[in-house]
C-alpha cells in the first residue's frame, strides 16, 4: 500500500437547498477542513433528502439519501465502502461523518444512522459521529440509537462538554470515545462593521435586539416579544422610540408542512397585543421603519446577509424552551462576532456562559424560560454592559474559530483512521514536502 497522502471524507447530513441548521453546520465544517489541503484530499456529501429537492454540483444524484427509504441509506453505506477500497491503495484514508438528528432518521423512529455506522465499521471504514441532540432523560429508542453508536462508530463528538458526564452516566459511552468539539464562528475577516451593517439595513437610528433563525415554537419568541415589551415600560422615554426587536426567518419546513405558517400569526398577534406595531417584510430591503417597535422580516437570510444582521445587533435573544439543547449556531455566531448575547437557560447556553468550573464568567446572559419578566431583566443587563460583555464573548470567540475548529476534526481524523507509525511517517512526509 502506498504512503498515506490524505483523507477522503464522506458527509451524511442535510445540505443546502434543504433549510436546516444542521446542513448550515456541515457546510462551515466542510469548509473548515478544506482549509487543511495537506491532510484532506477530497470531501462527498450525502444530503439526506425529503423534499424531492435539486441539489446542485459536486452532488451527484445517486449520492442523495431518501429519508423515508431505508435501502437509500443502505446505498450511500455501500459508496462509502467502495471508496474506501478504491482509495486504500494509493494511501487515501476514507472516513465517514455522520451528523445525527433523531429528526431526520426516517419517520424520525427509524435506525438508519446505525445501520450505516455497523456497515461501515464491518467493512474496517473508520467513522464519526457528530451528536446534534443528547437527551439527559431519553426514551428506549432514544436510549438505544447512542448506545449502538457507542459499538458502531470510533468517534463520538459532542459540541458542548456537559454531555461527556450524560453519554457515560445515562448511556453507558466508553470514555475514550467521546471527543468535545466546539461549534465554529465565523473568521475575523474584513467582513463589514457593526455600524455600517446598520446603515446598509436601514438601522442606524435604531437600538437592535434580533431572534434570526429558521422559526418554530421552541425558539420561544412569544416570550421574547412579552418581555422586550416589558423592557420598554421600565427604560427611559428617550429611549423607547430607539428599540428595535427584529425576527428574522423562515418557518421552520417541517414546522410548515404540519402546522402552516400559524406559529408567525402567534407572534404578529403577540406583538399588537403588546402595543408594539409590528410590520412584515418578506424581502431584503431597508427596515427603516421608525414607528414600529417589532420588524418581523420573514426570509432565510444567506451568510453574508446574516452576519451583516447579528453584527448590527446589538444584542442576540434566544429564548429558546427546550432546556437539554445542545448546540446553537446563533449563539456561536453571536459571540464570535462580538454580539451579547441574552439566553434562556439551555444547556450549549449553560455552557458557554460558564468557565472551566461551571460558574458564569459574564460572556452572555442568562434568563429563566417562558417569562417576560426574566427576559426583561436580562435586556436590561446587557444593555447596561453592552461594551463588557461584548469584549468577554469575542475573546472567548476567538478559541472557537472555524479554523480552530477544522485543525480539531482533522487531529480527530488522524485519530480515528491512522495507527500511531502511520501519523509519524505521515508527519515525516509533510515535512519533507514543505522542507
Amino acid at each position: 500500500m502506498a504512503d498515506y497522502t490524505g483523507f477522503h471524507i464522506n458527509f451524511v447530513s442535510t445540505w443546502y437547498p434543504r433549510l436546516c441548521g444542521i446542513a448550515t453546520f456541515t457546510e462551515h465544517t466542510a469548509r473548515a477542513l478544506d482549509l487543511y489541503e495537506d491532510d484532506i484530499s477530497e470531501i462527498k456529501i450525502h444530503p439526506i433528502d425529503k423534499y424531492g429537492l435539486t441539489y446542485h454540483f459536486p452532488i451527484r444524484r445517486k449520492h442523495i439519501i431518501q429519508q423515508m427509504d431505508s435501502s437509500s441509506w443502505i446505498d450511500a453505506a455501500e459508496m462509502i465502502i467502495g471508496r474506501y477500497h478504491r482509495k486504500k491503495p494509493r494511501g487515501i484514508k476514507t472516513v465517514s461523518i455522520l451528523e445525527h438528528e433523531y429528526g431526520l432518521d426516517g419517520n424520525g423512529r427509524d435506525n438508519n444512522y446505525n445501520e450505516i455506522a455497523r456497515r461501515l465499521q464491518e467493512a474496517g471504514v473508520p467513522n464519526i459521529v457528530v451528536l446534534h441532540t443528547l437527551l439527559q432523560n431519553p426514551d428506549d429508542y432514544q436510549r438505544r440509537v447512542i448506545q449502538e453508536f457507542g459499538e458502531n462508530c470510533d468517534s463520538l463528538v459532542i459540541i458542548t462538554p456537559s454531555c461527556k458526564e450524560i453519554l457515560k452516566t445515562v448511556y453507558g459511552i466508553n470514555e475514550n470515545k467521546i471527543v468535545h468539539i466546539p461549534h465554529g464562528v465565523p473568521e475575523p475577516a474584513k467582513r463589514m462593521g457593526s455600524r455600517d451593517a446598520r446603515e446598509k439595513w436601514g438601522l442606524e437610528n435604531r437600538l437592535i435586539v434580533s431572534t434570526i433563525g429558521l422559526i418554530s415554537e421552541g425558539k420561544g419568541i412569544e416570550y421574547g416579544i412579552r418581555g422586550f415589551s416589558k423592557f420598554l415600560q421600565e427604560i427611559e422615554p428617550r429611549y423607547k422610540d430607539k428599540l428595535l426587536y427584529l425576527v428574522v426567518g423562515e418557518t421552520h419546513p417541517e414546522v410548515l408542512e404540519k402546522h402552516g405558517d400559524s406559529y408567525w400569526r402567534k407572534l404578529y398577534e403577540t406583538a399588537e397585543d403588546e402595543g408594539l406595531n409590528p410590520v412584515e417584510v418578506t424581502e431584503n430591503r431597508k427596515l427603516d421603519f421608525p414607528k414600529n417597535g417589532v420588524v418581523f422580516l420573514r426570509k432565510y437570510l444567506m451568510i453574508d446577509d446574516y452576519i451583516e444582521l447579528v453584527k448590527a445587533s446589538h444584542t442576540t435573544l434566544l429564548p429558546y424552551l427546550n432546556p437539554e439543547q445542545v448546540s446553537s449556531g446563533n449563539l456561536a455566531y453571536s459571540i464570535g462576532l462580538e454580539t451579547p448575547v441574552v439566553a434562556s437557560r439551555f444547556r450549549y447556553a449553560l455552557d458557554m456562559f460558564s468557565d472551566e468550573q461551571g460558574r458564569p464568567d459574564g460572556s452572555g446572559v442568562l434568563v429563566g424560560s417562558k417569562s417576560a419578566d426574566e427576559v426583561a431583566r436580562g435586556l436590561r443587563k446587557v444593555f447596561e454592559n453592552l461594551t463588557e460583555i461584548g469584549t468577554k464573548a469575542y475573546i472567548k470567540g476567538a478559541a472557537l474559530r472555524w479554523s480552530v475548529v477544522g485543525k480539531q476534526y482533522v487531529n480527530l481524523l488522524y485519530d480515528v483512521a491512522l495507527k500511531p507509525s502511520e501519523i509519524e511517517r505521515a508527519k515525516i512526509h509533510f515535512i519533507e514536502e514543505g522542507s
